[in-house]
């Protein structure tokens, strides 16, 4: 998506990608520009954020995205959305794991234009 979203023109003027941990204590700042290497994310227009733990999780509970702690202790379970939202915070669209870049950029061209 990343890729499209760069050939359109749209990466960092009218489309940012932003990541957020549901894990604030393990996800670091550190830990997440590791991940964003791996992953080779242009972090000029996607970015990772973290943050205290009340802020986190209500960011989780705005955009209703289920967080519990995991069987194993001191992990997390949650799920793997992804969402279009607007400069306002209104959800425009939400994405199971296993969607397809291109259902995202096709929602996206019907609500920037080509």
């Amino acid at each position: 998506m990343q890729r499209e979203l760069t050939a359109r023109g749209w990466s960092g003027t009218r489309v940012v990608l932003l990541s957020v941990s549901f894990d604030p204590a393990r996800d670091t700042p550190a830990v997440l520009r590791a991940y964003a290497k791996r992953f080779r994310a242009d972090t000029t227009t996607w970015h990772f954020l973290t943050g205290p733990a009340a802020v986190v999780d209500r960011v989780i509970k705005a955009y209703g995205i289920p967080v519990k702690p995991a069987a194993k202790q001191g992990l997390v379970d949650h799920a793997l959305p992804t969402l279009v939202i607007d400069q306002r915070g209104a959800l425009l669209g939400h994405y199971e794991p296993d969607f397809t870049p291109g259902d995202v950029v096709s929602d996206l061209t019907k609500l920037l234009g080509p």
